[in-house]
Order: structure tokens, then sequence, then C-alpha cells
């Protein structure tokens, strides 16, 4: 029987009791190794029958002054996880890292689980996380399933309302309105309702239009069928900026280039992609 093992650790302060601390009283599933090289650090250590050794290094997982794992796991053992079981299920184990680690760790982890190909069950509230790690997300609402899918499959079309609220860095604008003449009414202005929704929703029915801000275009010159708006706020996001426009009472925000800020103030227009834009009805996606 082949056994692996997946440990993350930290250095003790004392290494003479490094055996003690980390091969047997607090890490029952780590087992001395003959010839391992017990006082480097940072590692992740798979051994396999017959003396066979293989080390993958975890960089920037450990200071001088404190271990990284003892502040972000609250205990000096680190974590350990189960040599090839048929199903991995790791409930947040990054929820406590700081930015930086989080990434790293995040990275790390994609890449082990491409390496050892085991089917990986990961619980997260973070829905960046979720996106950049998963092959097919769940998303949950008081335990039930609210959508099923890829990472794009989530992202760009949201089943409903309540997942079109929580996925995205920038949330997607949800705007009440009203069908009408084939277009949909939306804070005074006339928008365009994506391809196939008019079959599917009568006139004057009540719908939420479904924009990400990210897929707008953005203009300080009149645009047909855009929201005509005064910027009121702009978040620098580094590459780019995040304007909140007010248009008639009703805020819609948008993304343009860092070098296109506009003047708090400013009026601009802004036109959503119809190719990305998603009509709900009884807050289900209805297209």
């Amino acid at each position: 029987m082949t056994v692996k093992v997946v440990v993350m650790y930290t250095q003790p302060a004392d290494p003479a009791s490094f055996d003690e601390h980390y091969f047997g009283v607090h890490m029952p599933l780590v087992q001395a190794i003959p010839g391992l090289e017990r006082t480097d650090t940072g590692k992740v250590v798979a051994a396999a029958d017959g003396g066979e050794q293989t080390y993958y290094r975890i960089t920037n997982l450990y200071f001088a002054d404190q271990g990284a794992l003892q502040a972000a796991f609250g205990s000096p053992e680190g974590n350990a996880t189960a040599a090839e079981p048929s199903v991995f299920l790791f409930d947040e184990p990054l929820s406590n890292l700081d930015a930086r680690l989080r990434l790293e760790a995040r990275t790390f982890l994609k890449r082990l689980q491409r390496e050892l190909a085991t089917t990986t069950v990961f619980v997260t509230h973070d829905q960046a996380e979720a996106l950049a790690l998963a092959d097919r997300i769940a998303v949950m609402q008081s335990g039930r399933i609210r959508q099923l899918g890829t990472p794009r499959e989530v992202y760009r079309r949201p089943a409903n309302t309540f997942v079109a609220s929580f996925i995205g860095s920038t949330p997607m604008n949800l705007l009440e309105g009203v069908v009408r003449d084939g277009r949909v009414l939306v804070a005074d202005s006339a928008i365009a309702m994506p391809d196939g929704a008019g079959e599917r929703v009568a006139e004057r029915t009540p719908v939420v239009l479904g924009a990400r801000p990210e897929y707008f275009r953005v203009s300080q010159d009149p645009l047909d069928g855009a929201f005509q708006g005064t910027v009121e706020v702009a978040e620098n996001l580094g590459s780019s900026l995040l304007l909140t426009l007010d248009v008639s009472g009703t805020a819609v925000q948008v993304v343009v280039a860092e070098e296109d800020e506009p003047e708090p103030g400013a009026t601009l227009w802004a036109l959503p992609r119809k190719d990305r834009t998603l009509l709900y009805a009884d807050g289900e996606l209805v297209g």
C-alpha cells in the first residue's frame, strides 16, 4: 500500500523537540520517515513505500519572528491532510490567511489538486476564491443549491438574482424595471432586452435587469438606448475605476479604464452590452 502525507508545518522554538512535537504527539498522521530532513521548514512532504520521497516547497509560509501557519490556524502544528483519499474536503482552509498568503496558497492548492488528480470539495464564502479554484461551483443559500455550473457559466449567466448579487468582485447592477414596447423601462431609460427574452415575458411584466459594471460602453457623448447619469463616486481599483452614476435617482455602477477618469458631477452615458445583459422575472433568469 502506498501512503502519502501532505503536511504544512513551522519550525519549533526548540529544534531538538522537533521529532516529538511534529512526528508523534500533535500530528498522528505524520510518521517518521527514514532520511527525511526534519529540520527544514515550510514543506509539503509526500512519502511512498520503498523509501521514495518527494518534496514540494511552499514559499513564504514562515517568518522568523512568527510562524505564519500558527498565526493563520491558531496552533503551532499547522494542518495535515490524509493519505490518498477518494475525496478531499477542505472547509475554508484559507480564511485566516492574510491577502498575499491567501493568493499564494490558492495557487499552490490548485496546482497540487491537478497533480494528485483527486476529487476535492472546497467550502468557501469567498466567491473570488471559488471562481479561481473550481472546475464546478455549487452556490448555496440556506442549505439549498441555487446554481451548479462551471465558473464561466455561474459568472456569465447567474440562474437567479441571489447568485447574480453574490458572484463577482464588483456587484452586478440589478435594476428594477418593467417591460414596455419590447424594451425594459428602468430609471426613465428604455433599455434593449436580451435576445429571446421578449418571448418569455409579457408586456408590463415587472422584471429585474442585470448588467455587470465591466460590460458597459461609457461615453461623454449621447448614446441611443443608454443610461444618462452624473458621476457621484469614483473608486480606484488600480488598473480601472468603478464609477457610481446617479440615473434619475437610481445608482448604476460602471467600470472604466484608469486613464478615462471623469470629473465628479460629469454627465456620462452608459450603454450595457446586449450580449451581456440579463433579465430576471420573479427572481429567476428568463433571458
